[in-house]
């Protein structure tokens, strides 16, 4: 289900952490990569989740999922996949970086 949106170019490792602002920088181009660990293809919505929802940062209810209206305007069916593949790669996420959260 998480596949239901489009495919697009994922990194791995991707979270504000690994982020910089490049301030002489226009527009987006303000955004600079300090890191990722592997490319690879797959839901539009997996890099989105990884700067949404970051489980290393969050704390109390989730600061991101507030941005997902947002991030989507399409038909209801279309958003309702969109959302669907959010959660289910938040929940995904938040599974892979459990081991390496502090007490």
């Amino acid at each position: 289900m998480a596949h239901q949106v489009p495919s697009s170019l994922l990194l791995r490792d991707y979270h504000v952490a690994n982020l910089m602002l490049l301030p002489e920088r226009e527009g987006v181009r303000q955004a600079g990569l300090l890191d990722f660990q592997d490319a690879y293809q797959g839901p539009v919505t997996y890099d989105l989740v990884s700067l949404l929802e970051d489980a290393r940062r969050m704390s109390g209810q989730s600061q991101g999922r507030r941005w997902w209206p947002v991030t989507w305007s399409g038909s209801r069916p279309r958003r309702k996949a969109f959302e669907t593949s959010l959660a289910i790669l938040a929940a995904l996420r938040h599974t892979r970086v459990l081991p390496f959260l502090k007490s």
